[in-house]
């Protein structure tokens, strides 16, 4: 393992293995760092450099880039932040690195040509009109308590990715353009993953999302901070393989409750969590002001739903005990009578059997695909508040788990243009 110093007060003397020898500037060591190097930045550094930033592309042992007090020895041992690499026009960066405390400030940053790299930005800011991440093939970047900051004021740009995954945890994400912000995650290449855990979305009016290919594309926004009446835009749900999943998600002011489930688009509908329809005594986190229920909007496209495809909700779980015969029992609300080849329930229950696929049995309640369709059964017991709940039904199903366990399980519609609202809460007895 080899230490490399950059600190713009340096002397700039090969081999950069010293704060007095320091390079004036990364690009000089970029190339010079091996797998398992470490490069020292002044936390007072700041330096404008131009072009290509190439490091070595071993993602096993990737080179650390870390922002240091230069007083505190070689080499460092305390970590500050706050060294700045400032790119007017654009850089581009390469190969597999972890950067701790850099700040990088340009109007594009570019991550192309990274083929499997992994890289990793912890405690940086990113600032810039637009980020790319495109033909990053099978490549991870991730950005980890970060404050990631969107120039662009004409048009909200964000991150175009290519296929890979973008991970972003815990960071503030923040935009300058005018009301109302749209921030734009635009894919250009088939297989990526975006996925935002923990982060402060509340600047943007508008997440947008789109892309030029036509699958196998996910979105996946959870535990953060949205702002108020926020919308998602896309104009691609309608392809095979999209998935757009706000999860757990706090709105408006910080304090806000987070519902199990915010949003859920796919290409066979969206699902949102509503506080205005619920079932009394039904799912309730216990600080909203009444339960909650799950409002399920079906696609128009018939032949988007056809056969065994459905808008299928996330998977929910319940505890149960074994040894004995139990029935759960699930409730859903709508407008029109609903039958068992509209609306199903799919779950998986703890069993010993011998083989290991089996000790979750799967089981659904939709009909067998010969069967004359059947109505839901009535719910006569339940009351529903809310509008287009007039028809209330409910879905039983009777099992024997023989060891205590989870219960999975997930609602499934098939009718096409159809609203439901399902409690996510199921009776045990």
């Amino acid at each position: 393992m080899t230490d490399y110093y950059v600190d713009s007060a340096g002397s700039d003397t090969s081999t950069y293995d010293t704060w007095a020898k320091a390079a004036n500037s990364i690009a000089t060591v970029d190339s010079l760092a091996v797998a398992g190097d470490r490069i020292f930045v002044a936390s007072s550094h700041s330096e404008t450099s131009t072009g290509i930033l190439t490091f070595a592309n071993t993602h096993a042992n990737p080179v650390l880039i870390i922002s240091a007090d230069k007083t505190s020895g070689e080499p460092p041992t305390t970590y500050t932040r706050g060294a700045s690499i400032d790119s007017a026009a654009s850089a581009r960066l390469v190969g597999s690195f972890q950067a701790y405390g850099i700040d990088f400030t340009n109007d594009w940053l570019d991550m192309t040509q990274s083929l499997r790299s992994l890289k990793y930005f912890y405690d940086c800011t990113v600032q810039g009109k637009r980020i790319w991440f495109t033909n990053i093939d099978c490549s991870h970047v991730i950005f980890d308590s970060c404050t990631v900051k969107v120039t662009e004021t004409s048009a909200q740009w964000g991150f175009l990715v290519g296929s890979g995954v973008v991970e972003f945890l815990n960071c503030d994400i923040q935009g300058t353009g005018t009301t109302p912000k749209l921030f734009k995650i635009i894919t250009i290449d088939e297989f990526h993953n975006v996925k935002m855990t923990g982060c402060d979305l509340s600047d943007w009016d508008v997440i947008f999302t789109g892309s030029s290919s036509p699958n196998l594309v996910r979105c996946h926004i959870a535990n953060c901070q949205m702002k108020s009446g926020w919308a998602w835009s896309d104009a691609t749900t309608a392809e095979w393989g999209r998935e757009l999943i706000a999860e757990s998600c706090a709105v408006g002011t910080p304090d806000a409750t987070q519902l199990g489930l915010t949003e859920h688009q796919t290409m066979f509908g969206k699902i949102t969590s509503v506080t205005s329809e619920y079932r009394t005594g039904g799912a309730d986190d216990g600080v909203q002001v009444n339960e909650h229920s799950w409002k399920m909007d079906s696609s128009v496209n018939e032949a988007v739903l056809e056969t065994y495809l459905a808008l299928k909700s996330q998977w929910n779980v319940r505890w149960v005990a074994g040894g004995s015969s139990i029935t759960l029992t699930w409730y859903v609300a709508s407008g029109g009578t609903l039958n068992d080849d509209d609306f199903w329930i799919e779950y998986f229950y703890p069993d010993t059997a011998a083989t290991s696929s089996a000790r979750h049995k799967y089981a659904t309640t939709r009909a067998d695909p010969l069967a004359t369709p059947v109505a839901l059964t009535t719910d006569s017991a339940s009351t529903w508040s809310g509008s287009g709940v007039g028809t209330k039904q409910k879905i039983s199903a009777t099992f024997t788990p023989d060891i205590a366990g989870p219960v999975k399980f997930r609602a499934c519609l098939a009718k096409p243009a159809t609203t439901v609202y399902f409690d996510p809460y199921v009776d045990v007895v």
